[in-house]
């Protein structure tokens, strides 16, 4: 073992005694807060063979009185230090205060037949004969009709006034089209980001869509959202930046925020990160504030500072952060794997889980993450997600 294992061993330990430095701890909580950006495993640079004996030896002592089944997968605040260890025995998860250990727990994992699934993110399709091949990928359906798949979507898209262009400069041709609103579609599996003529950047999550012009009005700024989007909105005090979604209309000078507006799912959700917005719809109107999170739902309104900011906006970032409703997390995880979900959790079966996942784990490791947090019974089958007690 060399000697940055064993001192990061050693500071963790001292952090839980709470004796390290204050620097000591601003590193450890740092690597914490990489979780945002990177997967949970790497969080750590340990070697699972050499110390498996004394992790597992730790958990049994911890858990001598608990049971094995685990309930809850909890990734604490900024005061925490996680540690995960996948091993021949299983997968152990666990977090450690500045005062104590505690909340151990453990549980074997076995490998779960996965039949017929692709991530269709990682699969570009190259036939572009057929709409329907062209709608796997990332895909602008022009006015008149004409799919162009965007192919090369990962470096990112610059819509300009003369066309629409990739980030590396290529044009995506499309003919005399510029006067027309233009449709941007990301299937499940997908996620992607653009920058409009005004400058607003956008980021587009999976089984989503917009329709933007080439070149807006001269008095304002217009789209339309059918799914979730984050739009960080370059302040232009002559031309509102409008976004129409569902029953409402959202109306903004220059800020950012968030709007889920799912066409299955009943309630539209506005978050405001920074700057101001106003809410419209066909009878009422409201104004938020920075930290604020509107719902709409049949025509009602309701603003709420009681919601995690980083489980909204962390899909643009590249990862899910869990915190709350256990089926919300299973649609937004079938909508990112491209799979149906058939759940059949009770209603009144609460779970509440905490986690923060990257968007690049498989499936595989997802589901096992989740049926080892919550004791569920997870299976995939001809591209659908059961999940039952």
């Amino acid at each position: 073992m060399n000697s940055h294992k064993k001192n990061s061993k050693e500071l963790l330990r001292r952090y839980e005694q709470g004796t390290c430095s204050d620097e000591e701890k601003l590193w450890i909580e740092s690597r914490y807060n990489e979780v945002a950006s990177r997967s949970i495993d790497k969080m750590y640079e340990i070697d699972p063979t050499e110390t498996q004996e004394e992790i597992w030896g730790q958990i049994k002592k911890q858990t001598s009185q608990r049971q094995q089944k685990i309930r809850r997968l909890r990734t604490i605040a900024a005061a925490a230090c996680i540690l995960m260890v996948v091993g021949a025995v299983g997968l152990s998860i666990w977090w450690k205060s500045p005062n104590a250990v505690e909340n151990v727990y453990t549980a074997d994992i076995k490998p779960m037949k996965i039949e017929e699934v692709r991530i269709s993110k990682v699969e570009v399709v190259e036939k572009k004969n057929k709409v329907e091949d062209q709608k796997i990928v990332p895909h602008i359906l022009l006015s008149d009709g004409k799919v162009i798949p965007l192919v090369d979507f990962n470096e990112g898209l610059q819509v300009q006034e003369d066309g629409i262009y990739y980030v590396q400069g290529k044009q995506i041709e499309f003919g005399n089209q510029q006067a027309n609103m233009h449709t941007l579609t990301t299937p499940k599996g997908f996620d992607c980001k653009f920058t409009l003529s005004d400058g607003t950047i956008v980021w587009l999550n999976a089984e989503s869509s917009i329709r933007f012009p080439l070149a807006f009005a001269a008095n304002n700024r217009e789209v339309e959202l059918e799914g979730e989007a984050y739009f960080d909105v370059f302040h232009d005090a002559k031309r509102p930046f409008i976004v129409k979604s569902k029953d409402q209309s959202i109306k903004v000078l220059g800020t950012e925020f968030n709007i889920r507006a799912y066409p299955r799912e009943q309630t539209v959700k506005t978050t405001l990160v920074q700057g101001s917005v106003e809410v419209l719809t066909s009878k009422q109107r409201a104004l938020l504030s920075p930290g604020q999170q509107l719902s709409l739902y049949e025509d009602k309104l309701n603003i709420t500072e009681k919601f995690d900011m980083e489980s909204v906006v962390a899909w643009k970032n590249g990862y899910f952060r869990f915190n709350g409703d256990l089926k919300e997390i299973m649609t937004d995880l079938a909508r990112w794997y491209d799979l149906e979900l058939d759940y059949k959790v009770p209603p009144n079966y609460k779970i509440d889980i905490e986690a923060a996942l990257s968007k690049s784990k498989t499936i595989q490791e997802m589901i096992e993450l989740i049926h080892v947090a919550t004791g569920l019974k997870l299976s995939i089958k001809e591209r659908r997600l059961s999940i039952m007690k």
